[in-house]
């Protein structure tokens, strides 16, 4: 009985929940495009590659710029994405996102995205290049 009523509670307080509506692949699709990830992931490749493969041979910067493009570009990882998209929002959240993303503030918003993983990704490659530098030192 005792669980009975946890269940019955769980139910009444968690409506929102019990009841959503799972996004479609479509739908995850569209959001990831309005929230302009394949421009943040092209920028954060591009930052990568100007960071850590700077000082390396066209030959080797050209592969190892092709290695980045394989695994972390837009067209390799649109369906992961869309996958965690899948997971983690309802078909609600979606659309009242792509709705706000379509006003005049929630555009500028999206268009300052770019900007900010242009930043991010700098920083991150920073970190990183500090991090490795750090690596090589201890294992002298």
């Amino acid at each position: 009985m005792r669980i009975l009523g946890f269940a019955l509670a769980a139910f009444l307080i968690c409506p929102a929940l019990a009841f959503a509506e799972p996004a479609d692949r479509a739908l995850a699709i569209e959001y990831l495009k309005i929230a302009k990830f394949e421009e943040v992931l092209s920028s954060t490749i591009k930052q990568y590659d100007s960071q850590l493969f700077k000082d390396a041979k066209p030959e080797d910067r050209a592969k190892f710029r092709e290695i980045l493009e394989s695994t972390m570009s837009w067209d390799a990882t649109k369906d992961q994405l869309a996958d965690l998209v899948l997971g983690l929002y309802t078909k609600e959240e979606l659309e009242a996102y792509i709705k706000f993303s379509k006003s005049p503030i929630g555009s500028s918003f999206n268009n300052k995205s770019s900007e900010f993983a242009t930043r991010y990704a700098s920083l991150a490659g920073a970190n990183l290049q500090s991090a490795l530098q750090k690596c090589v030192k201890q294992s002298k």
